[in-house]
């Protein structure tokens, strides 16, 4: 017999992408006090309170601090030597679920095109914690084409990953408002990647790392490369590579890099000529890896933790 496939018209059909989320106000019991009136005339609950949210607060930060890896960050230096780190807008998308934020976009995306024939595009959008229940307004994302993480593509793919990425961008920067992570001290960073193969050193650098000449990307040279890291071979002339600090100039800024001295790249065909570049974030990253796997596998049997 075959089966019958007629639903049941009494059943509404939930369509996945469109499921209603629960909100943080459908989660809060009413009787929880929330303003300081109400916590002071509670007196000891209210305290209790406080201090449960704060220690949560608190582990809920470090945990998501613990969740970054060091390409994650940008690091910058003031004058009296304090650094902090900056999280880029991947880090942001991988905490962005613990602290249960939900970003709006305010109409679609906005053209910019430019007289040399490259183009940006830039989406405005607010945001909201169900976790905290603040929220941001008036928030914008913007993306080049000339941005480096489309370097190598052209036409429609181009058009589409420049959307995103400033998509991102948004979603980025909304995080970091909600997050207080737009500036953290790298000593806290550290402590939440303690007993792990992340160093806040593997970050790269911005600005109050090196000179202005170096930050503006002309010193293209293996002076000042980073002592703690070999220096790479092109895969292709099996040369040395030159090392390129991070900076910022004209309001766009990049990554510390390696860059084969005979690397040239075409910017109407978008291609390369072959020679290697690539950040420095990810290749200290591989090398973290490669030693701990050198260093687990060297270890004596029993003497696994």
């Amino acid at each position: 017999m075959e089966e019958n496939k007629e639903q049941n018209p009494e059943t509404p059909v939930i369509d996945p992408e469109v499921m209603p989320k629960e909100t943080a106000v459908e989660k809060r019991s009413p009787s929880v006090p929330v303003t300081i009136d109400q916590l002071a005339a509670e007196e000891k609950r209210g305290i209790a309170i406080v201090e449960t949210r704060d220690a949560i607060l608190v582990t809920l930060r470090k945990s998501s601090l613990a969740a970054t890896s060091p390409s994650d960050w940008v690091l910058f230096r003031d004058p009296d030597g304090n650094v902090t780190g900056y999280l880029q807008d991947r880090g942001c998308d991988k905490i962005a679920p613990r602290w249960g934020i939900d970003v709006i976009p305010d109409g679609d995306f906005e053209k910019i095109d430019e007289d040399d024939g490259t183009f940006g595009y830039r989406i405005r959008g607010h945001a909201v914690s169900r976790l905290t229940g603040q929220s941001v307004l008036d928030m914008e994302g913007i993306r080049y084409s000339t941005d480096d993480f489309v370097k190598y593509k052209k036409g429609v793919e181009l058009d589409t990953l420049v959307k995103k990425g400033a998509r991102a961008n948004l979603d980025g920067g909304c995080v970091r408002e909600l997050t207080g992570f737009k500036s953290v001290n790298v000593q806290e960073i550290q402590e939440a990647w303690a007993g792990t193969w992340k160093k806040w050193e593997m970050c790269a650098k911005g600005r109050g790392f090196g000179s202005k000449h170096e930050r503006a990307g002309v010193a293209s040279t293996t002076e000042g490369t980073p002592s703690e890291v070999p220096i790479p071979p092109c895969s292709k002339c099996n040369r040395p590579m030159d090392f390129i600090r991070a900076g910022e100039r004209d309001g766009r800024t990049w990554k510390a890099y390696w860059k084969c001295k005979d690397y040239a790249w075409d910017s109407k065909a978008r291609v390369s000529n072959g020679h290697d570049r690539f950040d420095d974030d990810i290749y200290r990253e591989q090398i973290a890896k490669r030693q701990a796997a050198a260093a687990q596998a060297n270890r004596e049997p029993g003497q696994e933790t």
